[in-house]
């Protein structure tokens, strides 16, 4: 029986012993320009970053409806709030849109898009009411998706919001 360097004999049996050569035999390989290729090419095929969402809604189960309908249509990440918790939630984190129910004063629309703003976000208005579609206010100074919501305009609106933020250069420096 011929003995190969990397057996034993045991009781009649050739054992194989731990073979440094074939389990390190990658480090003989000749380099290729072919392994190097992803690395360059990594930063190059990035998926951008999922858009982070805030729905600030005080009917629960139409905030889960529209948390649905973005996570089937477009990459985010999606927080439920009540809107009495809105500036809370807007002051402890980042979001890029949030999408909220417009209220039937202008005051109050005037009053929470001007938070969103100042945390850096932009606001897409649910409404059921047809004149803030007509009407100059707030609320059509942003995109409004009409209620209820339908998934394609509703990603549309969302990503027309997430576009403004971009072009106003709000998001270029932001590393949170």
């Amino acid at each position: 029986m011929v003995q190969q360097p990397w057996t034993t004999s045991q009781n009649g049996h050739t054992v194989p012993l731990w073979n440094p050569c074939a389990d390190m035999s990658f480090l003989n390989d000749a380099p290729s320009l072919e392994d190097h290729k992803a690395v360059r090419n990594e930063g190059l095929n990035m998926p951008p970053a999922p858009l982070r969402i805030l729905i600030a809604d005080n009917q629960y189960l139409i905030a889960m409806e529209v948390e649905r309908m973005l996570l089937e249509t477009i990459a985010c990440m999606v927080v439920i709030t009540p809107l009495a918790r809105l500036q809370e939630q807007l002051a402890t984190s980042h979001f890029d849109v949030v999408v909220l129910d417009a209220a039937g004063t202008e005051q109050l629309n005037v009053s929470r898009a001007n938070a969103i703003s100042a945390a850096g976000a932009k606001p897409v208005f649910l409404s059921s009411y047809i004149d803030h579609g007509r009407n100059q206010s707030i609320v059509s100074l942003h995109p409004v998706v009409a209620k209820p919501p339908l998934p394609e305009p509703l990603a549309a609106a969302v990503l027309e919001a997430a576009n403004r933020r971009t072009s106003d250069g709000e998001s270029l420096l932001d590393n949170s």
